[in-house]
């Protein structure tokens, strides 16, 4: 009977702290108990240092996750807290250097669809400049492109024509010029059809029938102007309102000034013949 009493009585000890316990805890939900005795919090001080041992470990500067119930203020809040300007114009990006392509319409686009879309401002800087660094590479493409597309045309052309190359690419010019003008020329270059040697040749052809029988073409002479000074002066004068011909005629270290030199040279003394 001694040793069955002995086992299941309580010390005074255990009985204290059983007393100190339900003393501060009785005002608690039972939940709330369940947890202090799942933690094994004997006392207010014992979850006075778990709660800042917590705080430790997560931070004291901590941003809650709006809930689907909550206004679009406490959202805005969250999002400000994470970095995204209160307006598009908070997002300080520069405009990249030497780039012809970008303007400031881009940007204003840019920085409104960083704001729609909660960005921090880290982040949209870093997304700008892999955009920004993607774009430039793949123009660079773009104009490796179409500068090859252009020489094997070429080369296509000079195969086909042989001497009359430079013959065909004046009836061919001239035919463009005036079957389309300058709207036509800038179809085809956004369109990317000026470097088309079939092209080329369908409107040499033209050019050939409009013409090389009023003189101003020489079968003979290759690229010369026969013997129509008015002719001649016509094209003096579309020559002089073509800026891209303009800038190789007035440029005397530019690689094609010399056969542009030529080309006015004997337009003007064709022109002088009527004079």
């Amino acid at each position: 009977m001694t040793d069955e009493f002995s086992d299941t009585a309580e010390t005074p000890e255990t009985a204290s702290d059983e007393f100190a316990v339900a003393s501060w805890t009785e005002s608690f939900e039972p939940e709330d108990r369940d947890l202090i005795d799942v933690k094994g919090w004997r006392s207010p001080v014992d979850m006075l240092h778990s709660y800042r041992h917590l705080e430790q470990l997560v931070g004291s500067d901590t941003v809650r996750i709006p809930g689907a119930e909550a206004d679009a203020e406490e959202v805005a809040g969250f999002w400000s807290k994470l970095g995204r300007p209160d307006a598009p114009d908070g997002y300080d990006i520069p405009t990249p250097p030497d780039m012809a392509a970008y303007s400031e319409d881009m940007a204003s686009w840019f920085r409104d669809a960083a704001h729609e879309c909660h960005m921090p401002l880290e982040m949209a800087r870093r997304f700008h400049d892999k955009y920004v660094e993607k774009f430039i590479h793949e123009t660079q493409a773009l104009d490796t492109e179409l500068a090859g597309e252009r020489q094997r045309s070429d080369a296509e052309l000079r195969y086909a024509w042989g001497d009359s190359y430079d013959r065909n690419k004046v009836l061919a010019d001239r035919a463009l010029r005036a079957l389309g003008g300058d709207r036509l020329i800038e179809e085809l270059r956004l369109s990317r059809l000026d470097s088309s040697a079939a092209l080329a040749q369908a409107f040499a052809q033209i050019g050939e029938r409009l013409y090389a029988e009023d003189g101003f073409l020489d079968a003979d002479s290759g690229p010369g102007f026969g013997h129509s000074p008015g002719l001649a002066r016509q094209e003096i004068q579309r020559l002089r309102a073509d800026s891209a011909f303009m800038t190789v005629y007035g440029d005397r270290r530019h690689p094609e000034h010399e056969a542009a030199q030529q080309r006015m040279d004997q337009l003007y003394a064709v022109a002088r013949e009527g004079s």
